[in-house]
């Protein structure tokens, strides 16, 4: 094989080597942002880290039933769920009330389990493990 064949295997190799190397420096940034945000236990900075790192950004305008303006959107919904959702005065909801309060007193709540536990190494191992 000619010296062209050896520069260009050698040029494919650097190429290949650098994008490799370039993945490991991303995803050890992403761990050492998200790591710094959980330890200063910021909760606005932890969610705006992962949504820059997990959340795919849509650039599709929202439209539900035509409409794209949020004020219209949301008295969309409330027309919907107050045509679907009983009042409160309704006799099922007063049986529904009455079932909740017979019970509330005697309700003690999930039993605590220890694997239910979740720390910040906890969350950090889990973060390292999706690659």
């Amino acid at each position: 094989m000619g010296p062209v064949f050896e520069l260009r295997n050698r040029d494919k190799r650097e190429y290949r080597i650098a994008v490799r190397t370039n993945e490991q420096y991303s995803a050890e940034c992403f761990t050492n942002d998200l790591h710094e945000a959980l330890l200063s236990k910021t909760g606005s900075r932890i969610w705006k880290c992962w949504n820059s790192k997990f959340v795919i950004k849509s650039d599709r305008p929202i439209s539900i039933n035509g409409q794209s303006d949020h004020a219209k959107i949301a008295d969309l919904f409330a027309q919907h769920f107050s045509k679907v959702c009983d009042k409160p005065s309704s006799h099922d909801a007063g049986n529904l009330h009455r079932l909740y309060v017979n019970q509330r007193p005697t309700y003690t709540g999930t039993p605590y389990d220890k694997s239910y536990h979740t720390d910040v190494e906890l969350v950090e191992n889990m973060l390292s493990k999706m690659k």
